[in-house]
């Protein structure tokens, strides 16, 4: 009920929550693939937007030396993608329920150095302690957006408020909630996620704190996956609750909350007295709990399902784990600031430490993982134009020998026109789950694997004025670890996989497009499956009906996959696993759409699977978990400063 209790604190703030837009691709969770220094907006960063003319700034709490300009852009093509999985640059690809498990269709490493619990499912939803926003508001900035599916159990809520209150105290709150009841038998799923901030700056501007609650839940239903797709195209295949499951009586939940104190002490010169260079202090203090289960009751409708850890005799099987955590990160800063963060030269230097207590099997059995970090950043203006950025993380204690280093050159060619490349590598302990794994009380494996390894290269040409990207990325991955059709972890030795990227949109009087085209590869698909290529294609009107008060676009947009083995999803230990029975969907995944704006308020109408109009063939990322019918989505959007 924590939850419930921001928003009510919202509605009674004083401040008339009304709709807003947002940048296409913003979902206020930073990329985790990105480091926050840079002076343009046209570096894939989420922004939140402005409906105004009055000056907004966020920044990221782990660097509140770095801001970015909030500015409003109108309407845009991509407002009325309110799924994370399709809003993502990554196309990711989740169980056809929105906020389901979910992994991306153009790869990414998402494994983490130091410690990994391994468990990964519903990393595009949460809300990171490492990647918290805050915002600079002169007025209280308001956002609320809603969208509703078929029937009242198919919404999505999103709000986010920020306020200045005297004496330098500031609240931030950010809340998601999604809540979907699928169309298959025990298919329901909810989730929550929270990020509240309370936020404080000595006038003096030497001093800064912020005290963080995040909370990640997610609570669904389990129904294994369909046993028999042979009832689509049949007359019964339009009652969709009468589909056979695997499992009818089995639910999983995962929940993560954290507190945190972050604190910033500058050693020289306040908000009057600005030194050329300036020397920094950071202190995070923080605490985390997170608790992840399964449980299924009674003999599942399949029998064989969980095989081979069926467990004769006993008439239920489970897993669970907890990881309570405590940490303590400090750091030093060196700066020599400029209006643009490109041009300033800053060094960080500093230590991570986190003590982490697991409990896996029914019985409370418990084991302790120690984990500390040298860490460094440093950025040289090597010319006016021309940055290099180096970051270092080293590891000892329990996690000895893994490390990130990572080294980034960015060239400006023009104003706003960038060129990239950035090289590095990772070495990594297999994750805690990988590693040791119990169903029940009973030990199904213990493993020491060797490390692993990621060597990396991106290559990127970024040209915002003529709406283009170009990228290029090679990696080599060593004693990658992976799931097996046995659904147990395996080594899958060294793998070698490309990317090439391309984006571009065209402008035609009321005329629109823009494309996205990945092709990738993979020289061991068996270890690590990947389509070929990856796009996505969308074309709209754009014009002003009734005098110009009303702005809209109407279009269809379309993604499409190559032909290729999916993993596919095993509940009972949380993860994806490989399997070589089923090739993905043969159809596209098209919507059309009606999005409308009309001063502050942004609307649309979708109709989402339109292939399903015409063909019944269900469409689906991971074998027996279809998505959703072709159906309407509507959505509503508001954003308001008073």
């Amino acid at each position: 009920m924590r939850q419930w209790f921001w928003v009510f604190l919202i509605l009674c703030s004083g401040t008339t929550l009304l709709q807003g837009q947002v940048n296409p691709n913003a979902n206020r969770r930073a990329p985790l693939d990105r480091t926050p220094v840079v002076d343009t907006l046209a570096d894939s960063l989420q922004v939140i937007e402005e409906v105004d003319t009055v000056a907004l700034q966020y920044f990221y709490q782990n660097d509140p030396f770095v801001f970015y300009p909030i500015t409003d852009t109108s309407l845009y093509p991509e407002l009325n993608q309110y799924d994370p999985s399709r809003r993502s640059n990554w196309m990711y690809a989740h169980l056809g329920n929105l906020g389901s498990p979910a992994r991306p269709l153009i790869w990414k490493p998402e494994r983490q150095t130091g410690f990994d619990l391994g468990l990964h499912l519903y990393d595009l939803y949460t809300i990171q302690r490492t990647t918290l926003r805050s915002y600079i508001v002169g007025k209280p900035l308001s956002d609320l957006s809603f969208s509703q599916g078929a029937t009242q159990e198919q919404s999505y809520l999103r709000t986010l408020f920020s306020r200045n209150f005297s004496r330098g105290i500031h609240l931030d709150v950010d809340f998601t909630r999604h809540n979907q009841n699928g169309i298959y038998i025990n298919q329901a799923l909810r989730g929550s996620y929270l990020q509240s901030t309370l936020w404080f700056k000595h006038k003096n501007g030497r001093y800064q704190g912020f005290l963080n609650y995040l909370l990640n839940h997610v609570q669904g239903e389990e129904n294994g996956g369909l046993p028999d797709l042979s009832l689509f195209g049949t007359p019964r295949s339009g009652n969709k609750q009468i589909f056979p499951v695997n499992l009818s009586d089995a639910t999983s939940d995962d929940r993560d909350q954290t507190f945190e104190l972050k604190q910033f002490l500058r050693l020289n010169g306040d908000s009057i007295q600005r030194p050329s260079w300036t020397t920094d202090l950071q202190a995070n203090l923080y605490y985390t709990s997170r608790r992840s289960s399964f449980l299924n009751i009674g003999i599942p409708d399949e029998p064989t399902y969980f095989s081979p850890w069926d467990q004769i005799g006993r008439d239920t099987i489970s897993r669970f784990v907890r990881d309570r955590s405590l940490g303590f990160d400090a750091y030093f800063w060196l700066q020599h600031p400029d209006t643009i963060a490109l041009h300033a030269w800053r060094l960080k230097a500093g230590m991570e430490y986190a003590s982490h207590h697991l409990i896996q099997d029914t019985t409370g059995t418990g084991s302790q993982i120690h984990v500390l970090a040298l860490v460094g950043m440093l950025q040289v203006p090597f010319t006016h134009t021309t940055t290099l950025q180096a970051n270092a993380r080293l590891f000892t204690g329990t996690r000895t020998g893994d490390l990130e280093l990572q080294g980034q050159m960015i060239q400006q060619l023009a104003p706003g026109q960038y060129f990239r490349a950035e090289a590095g590598i990772n070495r990594y302990h297999a994750s805690y789950l990988e590693s040791q794994f119990w169903i029940s009380d009973t030990l199904v494996w213990d493993q020491d694997w060797k490390a692993l390894s990621a060597l990396y290269t991106n290559i990127s040409i970024e040209l915002p004025r003529f709406d283009f990207l170009v990228r290029g990325s090679a990696y080599r991955l060593g004693n990658w670890l992976y799931y097996n059709r046995d659904k147990q972890p395996e080594n899958g030795g060294a793998i070698q996989i490309w990317q090439l990227e391309a984006k571009k949109s065209f402008h035609l009087g009321i005329l629109h497009s823009y494309h996205q085209i990945v092709a990738q590869n993979s020289n061991r698909p068996e270890a690590l499956p990947l389509p070929a290529w990856v796009m996505r294609h969308g074309i709209y009107l754009e014009s002003n009906l009734f005098k110009k008060h009303l702005h809209f676009q109407l279009g269809l947009d379309g993604r499409w996959q190559s032909e290729y083995t999916p993993p596919t999803y095993f509940p009972l230990t949380g993860q994806f696993y490989n399997q070589t029975n089923w090739t993905t969907s043969k159809q596209p995944w098209l919507e059309a759409f009606f999005q409308f704006e009309v001063k502050s308020l942004r609307g649309f109408v979708k109709y989402e699977n339109l292939w399903n109009l015409w063909s019944e063939d269900p469409y689906f990322q991971h074998p027996l978990y279809p998505y959703f019918d072709a159906g309407l989505r509507l959505g509503l959007r508001w954003i308001l400063r008073n």
